[in-house]
């Protein structure tokens, strides 16, 4: 499952109805430093994929578990 939506709400709502799956969830959601949002991810049985360049301070995780994606620009 992948949670497009920048709408807390929309949102919500699938974390909702979604069970033992994996959510994507791209840094443009606002909602990603809200305590609503973490209380969702702490009680729920999905896997979240969180891509972000800020600090999640709400978000309990472990430091083994946070990984950087490096490109190579002379790869054509």
């Amino acid at each position: 499952v992948h949670v497009l939506s920048e709408d807390w709400d929309e949102a919500e709502a699938i974390m909702n109805r979604v069970e033992n799956s994996i959510l994507i969830i791209d840094e443009s959601a606002d909602y990603l430093k809200t305590r609503s949002f973490a209380g969702k991810v702490k009680g729920s049985s999905n896997y979240f994929l969180i891509i972000s360049r800020s600090p999640l301070y709400m978000l309990p995780y472990s430091v083994n578990e946070v990984y950087a994606m490096v490109g190579d620009v002379s790869v054509k």
